[in-house]
């Protein structure tokens, strides 16, 4: 069973009142039971890829 579906999801932070994208098209699937792993070195985007919030358009 899928628990996360993402197609082309954008990540980023708000700045004022600007949406700053950082990756565009970013598509992830995951299912029950899996287990996964965030890694990347310093700087590339792994906590912002966790906190971003979700922008409708």
């Amino acid at each position: 069973m899928k628990l996360i579906h993402t197609q082309s999801l954008a990540i980023g932070y708000i700045e004022g009142r600007t949406n700053k994208v950082l990756q565009e098209n970013i598509n992830l699937s995951l299912s029950s039971g899996e287990i996964i792993s965030l890694m990347g070195q310093n700087g590339v985007g792994k906590t912002t890829f966790i906190k971003t919030p979700i922008w409708f358009t």
